[in-house]
């Protein structure tokens, strides 16, 4: 594709007005509507900014994605504050075109001015499309395992140590 067929995007700061295009982006991602968590996470970002940074790239069409992190102070240890990348999303019909490298680089450049050391996040190991862009955008394996253990359904089995 020619660089004149790309959409002429612009970052902004996100606002509660896109909160219904976010979701309707988000459902087409993950195929099911995660409206009560992108509400819960605008009223938790409006009580308290200073922790939260959120950005949208905006096309002629509307909102063309978002991304979404929050600040980290000392987790696990940490000795300087960074931001977790916590979700990022980008319309179907401009994925591939530059749009989520945009607003990563605005997400970099706000930690920069801020003196945040870096950008954390997680992905499951099977996201393979996630993780390739992870990978194109810098990022690197972390030293850290996470590891879940469901409770419901009894999936927690206690077994005597060996």
């Amino acid at each position: 594709m020619d660089a004149s067929a790309l959409p002429k995007i612009s970052i902004r700061a996100l606002t509660r007005e896109d909160i219904d295009a976010v979701v309707t982006i988000d459902s087409v991602i993950e195929g099911r509507s995660r409206r009560d968590y992108f509400e819960r996470r605008l009223a938790a970002a409006l009580r308290d900014p200073a922790r939260h940074v959120q950005f949208a790239a905006s096309d002629e069409r509307g909102l063309a994605g978002y991304i979404l992190a929050r600040v980290l102070t000392g987790e696990f240890g940490r000795p300087h504050p960074g931001l977790r990348l916590e979700i990022v999303g980008v319309r179907p019909d401009v994925k591939g075109h530059g749009v989520g490298a945009a607003l990563l680089q605005a997400l970099n450049s706000y930690a920069q001015r801020h003196g945040y050391a870096e950008i954390r996040t997680t992905a499951a190991w099977n996201d393979r499309a996630m993780l390739r862009w992870l990978s194109a955008m810098g990022f690197t394996l972390a030293s850290d395992h996470i590891v879940d253990c469901a409770v419901e359904g009894n999936a927690f089995r206690h077994a005597p140590d060996e």
